[in-house]
């Protein structure tokens, strides 16, 4: 009965300081409604984890090309941004194709991503794209499966901007 007595005896006091907020600062409200103990220090926040990075896509097959390397690995050290390579190769491979592109600049350790695909080609790479990572574009070699598909309007039906990047024989100068 008695801890009941204080409870109310607690609650009734803070209806009744209520109003108190403009005479009183807020230690002397807790120390008058009883609370445990006042630190005097200001409570810290908690430490905001940090904005992941942006994330570009990169299709691999079987052979990367030059030019579709070169743009995706300059756009992700230009906007600062996480590679995410997506291959049905296993890891190694992957990483053997990519760091003969890479600058020097760029450490594949911290920013290169590899998500291996399994199943169909078309199925595994919209399944992949579509369900994860939020990439800002996807990358790709025009001449190449998910290129040929995407410039023929054949088979996919990607969620993110597609950029097929293809390759000139001839000189632009």
């Amino acid at each position: 009965m008695s801890k009941s007595k204080s409870l109310f005896r607690q609650f009734f006091d803070g209806l009744a300081h209520e109003q108190a907020g403009e005479f009183l600062t807020s230690d002397q409200k807790l120390r008058t409604l009883g609370a445990a103990t006042v630190s005097s220090e200001p409570e810290l926040e908690p430490a905001r984890p940090m904005a992941s990075r942006v994330r570009i896509g990169l299709i691999l097959g079987s052979v990367l090309s030059a030019p579709a390397a070169a743009f995706a690995l300059e756009s992700a050290q230009r906007l600062d941004a996480n590679l995410v390579v997506y291959s049905f190769q296993d890891e190694a491979k992957v990483l053997a194709q990519i760091t003969g592109h890479l600058p020097e600049s760029f450490n594949p350790d911290d920013r290169v991503e590899i998500r291996r695909l399994k199943g169909s080609s078309n199925d595994a790479i919209q399944r992949a794209v579509n369900r994860t990572h939020r990439l800002q574009f996807l990358v790709c070699d025009a001449d190449g499966f998910t290129g040929h598909g995407i410039t023929h309007s054949l088979h996919v039906d990607l969620k993110v901007p597609v950029v097929a990047v293809a390759r000139c024989d001839r000189d632009v100068t």
